[in-house]
C-alpha cells in the first residue's frame, strides 16, 4: 500500500508539473523505470490511471479534513484549518493539470468532481450542524445551497479563466476570501465575535 501511495503521490506531482495530456504513458513508464507493457497491465488506459491518481489525492485531502473536523472544538476554526490543508496537500500550481484534464479527459474530471462534491457536502453539513449547536451559525440558512456555492467557488479558483493568471500566493488569498464570504453569510453575532478572536489569535 505504501509503495502504491508513493507511486500515486509522485505521479500526481508529475501531472501537475507537465499536464494531464502532455505527460504520456511512455513518459510515466520511463520515469518509474518500468516497461510500457507493465504499466498497461496495471492500468488499461490513461483514463484509468488519471482516475486512480485523482481518487488518491482527493481521499488524502478529505481524510485530513475529517481529522480536523473531529479534533476541533470550534467549527469556524476547523474551516480555516481545513482550507490550509487543501493548499498544503494539493500544492501550488495546478492550472495546467486541471485545464488539460477538463479539455482532454472531461468524463474523468466530471466523475471526479461529482464524487468530491458529495463527500465535501457531507463535511460542510456536519460542520454546519456543529455551528448550529454552538449558536455560531444562523438557523435560517439554505445550508445545502450554500454548501454547493462554497464548493463551486473553491473549484473555480483552478478552473475559471478569471483566475488563470493568479500565482500560488494570490490563489491562497482567494481561497481565504471565499471562506470569509461563506462565513459572513452564515454567522450569528456570536459567530462573528468568535471569528474576530480567531483572526487575531491565529493571524488567519
Amino acid at each position: 500500500m505504501d509503495c502504491k501511495a508513493s507511486f500515486l503521490e509522485k505521479l500526481f506531482q508529475l501531472f501537475v508539473l507537465h499536464g494531464a495530456k502532455t505527460l504520456t504513458m511512455d513518459d510515466i513508464a520511463r520515469e518509474f523505470s518500468i516497461s510500457k507493457k507493465t504499466l498497461y497491465q496495471l492500468y488499461k488506459n490513461k483514463e484509468a490511471l488519471l482516475a486512480d491518481v485523482l481518487n488518491f489525492i482527493s481521499d488524502k485531502v478529505l481524510h485530513e479534513m475529517e481529522k480536523i473536523e473531529n479534533q476541533s472544538s470550534c467549527p469556524i476554526q476547523s474551516l480555516f484549518e481545513r482550507n490550509n490543508v487543501i493548499n498544503e496537500v494539493l500544492g501550488s500550481e495546478k492550472n495546467l493539470f486541471i485545464m488539460q484534464l477538463m479539455k482532454y479527459y472531461p468524463e474523468v474530471y466530471h466523475h471526479h468532481l461529482l464524487k468530491v462534491h458529495s463527500k465535501m457536502t457531507n463535511l460542510i453539513e456536519n460542520n454546519f450542524a456543529s455551528g448550529l449547536e454552538k449558536k455560531l451559525y444562523c438557523e435560517d440558512v439554505p445550508r445545502e445551497m450554500y454548501a454547493r456555492f462554497l464548493i463551486t467557488l473553491f473549484f473555480s479558483i483552478d478552473t475559471s479563466p478569471l483566475f488563470e493568471t493568479c500565482d500560488a500566493k494570490e490563489k491562497e488569498g482567494i481561497c481565504k476570501d471565499v471562506l470569509n464570504f461563506y462565513l459572513d453569510a452564515i454567522l450569528t453575532e456570536k459567530g462573528k465575535e468568535r471569528k474576530k478572536e480567531l483572526l487575531s489569535e491565529f493571524k488567519i
